[in-house]
């Protein structure tokens, strides 16, 4: 709550991002955040979709805000009610149009022929797995960029909810991933928000600039071991 950010998204425009691409199953949410690196500050910019015809039926069975989010424009519905890929692939593109974007990170287990059609429109996506070798490194450094105060999310209330939903899972030596079926409800923003954190770190570390390279990687203020249990 304390990272809505002073940053105005519209100066963004033309920025360079990199992104993280959560897609889903036919009938839930897809998720796609754009993450900036714009006023020494990580800027998010998420992008959902869900099928229109979902909509009334999770507010009445699951009482999540979907209707209002739509309203708002933090949601975007889809035909039909299951997912309109052709809809999210046409919107995708709009949306990498306005901005400078590098690369996206995928699930590389949830490959699909959406991947196959942006990547020949003349998009990058780097294959991106969800375990906890590809997962622990850049989910610690989200939490640090968090407790840092160093990200901006605009007040997204997507974004939020996902987060408060959120449960990770621990391996013995201490790597954590996120927990798609402990946590409480649907996570693909932060999913996606974690991954295209992970893409950027890869772009830095292939780059002579690389901040990082001079002072290390930002580490959490405190340190913490996560109870999957509640």
């Amino acid at each position: 709550m304390k990272c809505t950010g002073t940053t105005d998204p519209r100066t963004l425009k033309g920025c360079d991002c990199w992104g993280g691409l959560d897609l889903s199953n036919v009938g839930v949410v897809t998720a796609l955040v754009l993450l900036f690196h714009e006023n020494d500050k990580f800027q998010l910019l998420p992008h959902f979709w869900i099928p229109e015809e979902k909509i009334r039926e999770k507010v009445r069975k699951e009482n999540i805000n979907y209707d209002t989010w739509v309203r708002e424009g933090h949601v975007t519905p889809t035909p039909g009610n299951v997912v309109d890929y052709d809809f999210v692939k046409a919107d995708i593109l709009r949306i990498a149009a306005t901005y400078n974007l590098k690369s996206s990170a995928y699930d590389r287990w949830n490959a699909s022929q959406t991947i196959i059609d942006l990547s020949n429109e003349g998009m990058e996506f780097s294959p991106f797995g969800q375990g906890f070798g590809s997962m622990s490194a850049p989910i610690k450094q989200f939490e640090a960029l968090v407790l840092t105060g160093e990200v901006e999310h605009f007040g997204n209330p997507v974004l939020r909810w996902m987060l408060a939903s959120t449960v990770v899972k621990t391996d013995p030596a201490g790597n954590i991933k996120p927990d798609k079926e402990k946590s409480s409800q649907k996570i693909d923003g932060i999913v996606a928000a974690i991954m295209a954190l992970g893409e950027w770190l890869t772009d830095q570390a292939n780059t002579e600039s690389n901040p990082y390279n001079e002072r290390g990687m930002l580490r959490p203020i405190i340190e913490k071991r996560y109870d999957t249990t509640h």
